[in-house]
């Protein structure tokens, strides 16, 4: 009874996210290392602060499937751009609201 408490607790949650995300920063900068050395400091910038744990996956996904230094910053930049996206405000008019 306790255990589930604990389990689905906001504290215990954060924990696990916070789990999540360094992990899939440590294995980002370890393929990263072995692909792409060049790479390592900016991926480090890019990755530093983003809160997702599941774009921090999908970027790991797309470095270790990127054929070269060229795919490998796209998949960077293209983070850039999807985070930018989730922080914005959705309710905040568009071009086409207007």
């Amino acid at each position: 009874m306790y255990r589930d408490i604990l389990k689905d607790s906001w504290v215990v949650q954060e924990e696990r996210q916070e789990g999540k995300l360094e992990g899939f920063q440590q294995a980002l900068l370890k393929i990263v290392q072995r692909r792409f050395p060049e790479m390592v400091d900016l991926t480090k910038k890019q990755i530093d602060g983003v809160e997702d744990p599941e774009l921090l996956e999908d970027l790991l996904i797309n470095i270790s499937l990127a054929q070269n230094v060229q795919d490998a910053i796209r998949a960077l930049f293209a983070l850039d751009k999807t985070e930018r996206r989730t922080d914005t405000d959705h309710d905040a008019p568009t071009m086409n609201d207007l």
